[in-house]
């Protein structure tokens, strides 16, 4: 879409302008819908995987789905007033989803574009191992930290911060981490941060999962666990950070 286009849709229309663009989209698009600022806020803020008898979500009719994706590309284009286009698959269907932001008469709206792609390139064998390739590429550049290699902050604000899971959740920070930074330089409080790290990831199940939170904080999270477990399991994630060695600095003990 050219820059022009952008613009004119952060522009201030009459609902009877939109309806005819609507119209005219009808004609390009298999889904064209518009919905407001406050039901977008109500997806949001709807935690429970029920449907809602009185305003379900508006995904529910097509996708089949009674509360927000995680990748809701809608509630991002409603803050930020930016175009957003995603690819979304439905059982063996796959679909082009854009967002475009509309102020109509003073209100904040969003109009949603899907159309089913043909299928037709995706079924190619290569294709689609490129294509599944450059997604869990993609995934692992965008949510990983840069150094120690665990998930980054970004993977907890956009996967985590909002969700509600049967788990034990701790927070955990290297004691006297800047004391390594100033006495024996940044390599060496980098290379103690991957140890600890590397010695949190080796005491947690794959389907666990730790997050650097920021600095020298870590946020660890041990699925279906009961309370005893936990305590336990953090008593020896201590153990074996304490007991790691760092190589050619002896002197830190985490």
């Amino acid at each position: 879409m050219h820059e022009e286009d952008i613009e004119k849709s952060t522009c201030c229309y009459t609902m009877k302008q939109v309806e005819e663009k609507m119209d005219d989209y009808d004609q390009i698009f298999d889904i064209v819908r518009l919905i407001d600022e406050e039901r977008i806020s109500r997806m949001e803020n709807n935690c429970d995987n029920q449907e809602d008898p009185i305003d379900p979500c508006p995904c529910y009719s097509f996708w089949k789905r009674n509360k927000q994706c995680t990748n809701c590309i809608t509630a991002k284009t409603i803050k930020d007033k930016r175009q957003r286009v995603k690819i979304e698959f439905s059982g063996t269907d796959s679909y082009q989803v854009i967002s475009r932001y509309y102020n109509i008469e003073g209100k904040n709206y969003v109009m949603e574009l899907v159309n089913r792609m043909d299928n037709g390139a995706l079924k190619d064998e290569d294709v689609c191992k490129k294509l599944e390739s450059k997604i869990v590429s993609y995934k692992e550049k965008l949510y990983s930290d840069a150094l120690t290699g665990v998930y980054n902050r970004r993977f907890y604000e956009e996967n985590v911060k909002n969700s509600k899971v049967n788990a034990g959740i701790a927070m955990l920070d290297a004691d006297d981490f800047k004391l390594y930074n100033d006495s024996l330089g940044h390599i060496a409080g980098d290379m103690a941060l991957c140890a600890c790290a590397d010695t949190i990831k080796n005491c947690i199940r794959k389907s666990d999962q730790v997050i650097r939170y920021g600095g020298d904080e870590f946020l660890i999270i041990i699925y279906d666990v009961t309370e005893d477990e936990f305590r336990k399991k953090l008593m020896d994630i201590q153990d074996a950070v304490n007991k790691t060695v760092i190589p050619e600095y002896s002197k830190i003990q985490l």
